[in-house]
């Protein structure tokens, strides 16, 4: 069973837990709150976003919640609308965004009760979009390189952040964390591992990689610029790492 496959058992436990509550006698406002936050992320309006956010004093919570979404899309663009947020709220109102950033690593604790899978990519939306905060969390976020299940959730993240600022990274673990990971048996991560080598323009040696140019195996990642999943292979990244 894939490190994907296995992710998905777990978290399907706590979708449960999650649409149980929604559930419950005095949860519809919150269920039409969120139902109205899922629409906008499935037609990613973020025009609209930034209005809704602006009268609904619930959206940092909604849009938290949906990043336990049984719909993998709707949890991706809820990360991606929290850096929406952040980049709204960061000049306005720092320390919100400082309780949103400790609650999302917190999740990364198994202390917390309710792992967040998808909050290494939430993370690294916030700090892309406000990178005031860079210097305060980047180095949390490598920290938890190695560290289940949020693997392949850091990798991504760590690469969406070099998109606007590699250099956060220079004094880091990052680059050597990656290049031990190299041997990992897992198709997936090491897929995206080499996505996040490449990402961080982390200087590799050519034979540790040729044993990947010919790998078939496909892994979906998703764009950030398009907000939509893209299809590569292990093969085609070890060739645009090199």
């Amino acid at each position: 069973m894939s490190y994907i496959e296995v992710t998905k058992m777990k978290r399907r436990d706590f979708v449960t837990h999650m649409n149980s509550a929604e559930s419950q006698p005095g949860g519809s406002r919150g269920q039409q709150r969120k139902e109205e936050a899922r629409k906008i992320l499935l037609e990613r309006d973020f025009d609209r976003l930034g209005r809704w956010v602006k009268t609904e004093r619930m959206a940092v919570r909604t849009l938290s919640s949906l990043l336990f979404d049984g719909d993998r899309l709707v949890c991706w663009r809820a990360a991606e609308a929290l850096g929406r947020v952040a980049a709204l709220e960061c000049e306005r109102d720092p320390e919100k965004i400082r309780r949103l950033l400790r609650r999302l690593f917190w999740q990364l604790n198994d202390e917390s009760g309710n792992l967040g899978w998808y909050a290494p990519q939430a993370i690294a939306e916030i700090l892309a979009n406000a990178p005031s905060f860079l210097a305060e969390h980047a180095r949390v976020l490598v920290s938890f390189l190695p560290e289940e299940p949020f693997e392949i959730g850091v990798r991504w993240g760590l690469a969406r952040i070099a998109a606007m600022d590699k250099k956060v990274f220079e004094d880091t673990v990052a680059g050597e964390l990656l290049l031990r990971s190299l041997s990992e048996p897992d198709k997936d991560l090491l897929g995206f591992t080499l996505y996040a080598l490449k990402a961080l323009e982390v200087k590799v040696d050519p034979a540790d990689i040729a044993p990947f140019k010919t790998d078939p195996h496909e892994l979906e990642i998703y764009s950030w610029r398009t907000g939509e999943f893209g299809k590569t292979t292990i093969a085609r990244l070890a060739d645009e790492l090199l």
